[in-house]
């Protein structure tokens, strides 16, 4: 640290009150102040919403510093996960970080729905629009439409298969099982790589109520920052390099 730095230190901290005490050649302060040596500030990174955009901004040279970073193969592209992708730059030695050029951010739409139960009314509309259209999907919903109020009741043979009073027809009343777990596709990651298949287990209570909760420990994440991956691969065309 040269003179001038310190000496820009010591008046900041004079005009804000603030104390400084040096340990091992380093000059702190007792609360947050500017870091007057910073000769390059690091850039606030431009937030999209999909893959396709990040893509765009990489190869329209929108802004000379990243353009010159690709070209010096100073950037890549991280799969942090199904809803954060970034590009980053390398490590400044002055400020020991990693600039951020581009964030790309997607929502799991269906994470506040999961491991609560709500009332079957409310869970179909959501079943509709934040699932794929499955067979597996379609048939659950046909059981929800027509469960009746009444008690939910569980089968004894596994443990897992519940029963519950639905509807057939004009007056017929059966019990319609309902095996776990069942695989369903959610809109989870984002929009321009394959939605992942998660096996969820389905449960009702009286109500009725029903609620999902997902049962592949988080493998539906692995399989879904790998399609990220392959599709940004084929898109750079190895311009840019891709780790996830």
């Amino acid at each position: 640290m040269d003179g001038s730095a310190v000496n820009a230190i010591a008046e900041l901290a004079e005009k804000a009150n603030l104390k400084t005490i040096e340990i091992d050649g380093v000059t702190y302060a007792s609360t947050t102040a500017v870091d007057v040596r910073r000769p390059d500030p690091v850039p606030k990174p431009l937030v999209v919403g999909t893959l396709a955009c990040m893509v765009d901004y990489l190869m329209s040279d929108l802004d000379d510093v990243v353009a010159e970073a690709i070209a010096k193969r100073e950037v890549v592209v991280q799969v942090v996960s199904p809803w954060d992708v970034r590009v980053v730059g390398t490590l400044q030695e002055y400020h020991a970080v990693r600039p951020v050029y581009c964030k790309a951010v997607a929502d799991d739409v269906v994470r506040g729905m999961l491991e609560r139960h709500m009332p079957v009314g409310d869970f179909i509309p959501k079943l509709m629009s934040q699932f794929k259209k499955t067979a597996e999907r379609d048939a659950l919903l046909q059981v929800l439409g027509n469960v009746r109020e009444g008690e939910v009741k569980t089968s004894a043979d596994d443990g897992t298969t519940q029963t519950v009073t639905a509807r057939q027809g004009v007056a017929v009343v059966a019990d319609v099982a309902i095996p776990n777990p069942i695989e369903l596709v959610p809109y989870r990651t984002f929009p321009e790589v394959e939605q992942p298949l998660v096996p969820f287990v389905v449960r009702l209570q009286g109500g009725p109520s029903v609620a999902l909760f997902e049962c592949d420990g988080g493998r539906w994440q692995l399989d879904a920052c790998q399609a990220i991956y392959a599709y940004l691969y084929d898109k750079l065309e190895e311009q840019v390099q891709v780790i996830a």
